[in-house]
């Protein structure tokens, strides 16, 4: 087998690394702050070095200010990703009540 097929990380994977919840993992992905390839079956998969460069951006080597803005990107995805499962449970809801 492939070294590159060995480091492939699904995002649950990823969630771990990072001690963060898989659907952040998604947040991440969806806005475009961590790379990550989709599978035929819409599982996604993503390289350690894709991992590897996502936390040098957020820590790494370009001081505190760099960190600072990636992490208030990323609490801006993860707030995005929040307010959509809020609307799509009151849709559900609403839906189930109707």
């Amino acid at each position: 087998m492939s070294a590159a097929i060995f480091s492939m990380m699904t995002v649950r994977q990823v969630a771990e690394e990072l001690q963060v919840t898989p659907r952040t993992v998604y947040a991440y992905i969806k806005h475009g702050y961590l790379k990550a390839a989709q599978l035929p079956g819409g599982d996604y998969r993503v390289q350690r070095s894709d991992l590897t460069a996502f936390v040098r951006s957020l820590y790494g080597q370009r001081g505190s200010e760099m960190a600072a803005d990636a992490q208030a990107k990323a609490a801006a995805a993860t707030r995005d990703c929040m307010r959509m499962t809020s609307l799509f449970e009151r849709g559900r809801r609403f839906a189930a009540s109707g």
